[in-house]
């Protein structure tokens, strides 16, 4: 291949005017020096480091006072070097950690299909709920249901993401729980295949008999209630399947809950805006030195632009949130309830290493509202400096930290899968969700 390429060249060469040669061997010529430059100011610039680099690697290696595998100090520095930029949002994800970063935003994952909890008072990891049609609830596992041990180990002193590491595999393999019960306090050994499991984003305010979403709230049965956990892969759709469910029943408004919402895709939280809105900026993104590299526009699709809508949101609604909230109220088009937001709006550019196996995900630039505001807390910002989304005048409704403990447990309980007849835990609490009441109230305004 390389005669034929260079016969080739010849050729060519043999054909031209000696004017035109003059010209090609002047520029190849300069390609070359210039090649040979940058090549030596890179040298220059990283030669150094990189060897003081690798000489380090190799001490350590040789010579620390307990063996360390090399991949384990390679991926230290990774992290370490991405750490240095003191942004909290930039991250080095090693292969384990890329995998369930990606299966969280794709929404499905090979496992059992349960939500967990480390019970308060007990400490154990305890089952919320089986997933609907899971193999933990064919299994028979319940709500309230304690894990003691997975295939023969105690999973004491174990982290939740450990357990949920070891509760995921390949579909088609087995895993061995035992479980404490709650009702009975005895053990119980089952035995569970792994299956595809597809998680859902968008859940309403409690679960019917038939393990249902049922949207309407008993509060307020003309006001329909929906909570966006995080925004995947397929939030869109699932918002889309709400709203075909609720609008034929006629309802007054809407609650959308991104109370502790961390964000997610920005094609998400697009697809939520443009069901609300038909047209207008949703969000624009600038690099560096503020230079605008992107800004989105509602597509003329949205389905529902008139009934009124209250968006509920705290201080850990972040990035794809935030962008939904500060869109829809720079809009007119929702009264935002509860408290300010988290102010995470940088925009992070997934670099695949590896092969793809690991990646990088490092910030490359910053979203701004429809309204040309920041929504980013720089370090150093203060309450008064524009960041974030705050609530609509009138709407700041804090809740304080054991209220706000209490409403999740009553939430863990409305939104658990009745198994085998079982019911779910009477509701004991008298807290008052205070933040869902404002909303209901906006609504009623808007009327």
């Amino acid at each position: 291949m390389r005669a034929f390429i260079g016969y080739r060249f010849s050729l060519i060469i043999s054909l031209m005017p000696r004017r035109n040669i003059l010209l090609l061997t002047a520029a190849v010529v300069v390609s070359v020096i210039c090649y040979f430059k940058a090549d030596s100011a890179h040298r220059s610039r990283y030669g150094r480091m990189f060897d003081t680099f690798v000489d380090i690697l190799e001490t350590v290696e040789a010579r620390y006072i307990e063996p360390v595998e090399d991949r384990t100090l390679f991926e230290s520095a990774l992290r370490g070097m991405v750490a240095g930029l003191g942004d909290p949002n930039s991250a080095y994800y090693d292969p384990g950690e890329a995998q369930r970063s990606r299966a969280q935003l794709d929404q499905q994952f090979a496992g059992i299909g349960i939500e967990l909890i480390v019970d308060p008072k007990s400490r154990l990891l305890t089952v919320v709920t089986p997933l609907i049609n899971s193999p933990a609830a064919a299994a028979g596992v319940m709500p309230g249901d304690s894990i003691v041990e997975i295939d023969g180990e105690a999973i004491e002193q174990v982290s939740l993401d450990q357990v949920a590491q070891k509760l995921r595999g390949k579909p088609g393999t087995r895993v061995h729980l035992k479980l404490l019960r709650e009702s009975s306090g005895q053990p119980i050994d089952v035995t569970i295949e792994r299956a595809l499991i597809k998680t859902e984003t968008v859940v309403g305010y409690q679960r019917s008999p038939d393990g249902k979403w049922n949207y309407a709230l008993p509060q307020a049965p003309d006001v329909v209630y929906a909570r966006v956990t995080l925004f995947g892969k397929n939030t869109g759709d699932e918002l889309k399947a709400f709203l075909a469910a609720v609008l034929p029943t006629n309802p007054q408004g809407i609650v959308l809950d991104l109370r502790n919402n961390g964000g997610g895709l920005l094609q998400a939280a697009d697809d939520a805006v443009n069901l609300f809105i038909h047209d207008g900026v949703i969000v624009s993104t600038r690099g560096r030195d503020h230079q605008e590299l992107d800004v989105r526009m509602a597509d003329g699709t949205g389905p529902v632009t008139r009934l009124p809508l209250a968006i509920l949101i705290n201080g850990l609604s972040a990035s794809a949130s935030e962008i939904v909230a500060a869109c829809l109220q720079d809009h007119q088009r929702a009264t935002i309830v509860g408290t300010r937001s988290f102010g995470k709006g940088t925009v992070q550019d997934l670099i695949l290493l590896e092969d793809g196996h690991s990646e990088l995900r490092l910030t490359i630039a910053t979203y701004w509202r429809p309204s040309g505001k920041n929504i980013h807390r720089t370090r150093g910002a203060k309450a008064n400096d524009d960041w974030g989304v705050l609530p609509s005048p009138g709407f700041d409704v804090p809740i304080e930290e054991p209220t706000w403990s209490e409403l999740l447990r009553d939430r863990q309980r409305r939104e658990a899968i009745v198994v085998a007849g079982r019911q779910p835990a009477a509701q004991t609490s008298q807290a008052a969700d205070t933040q869902l009441a404002a909303a209901i109230d906006a609504l009623r305004r808007a009327k």
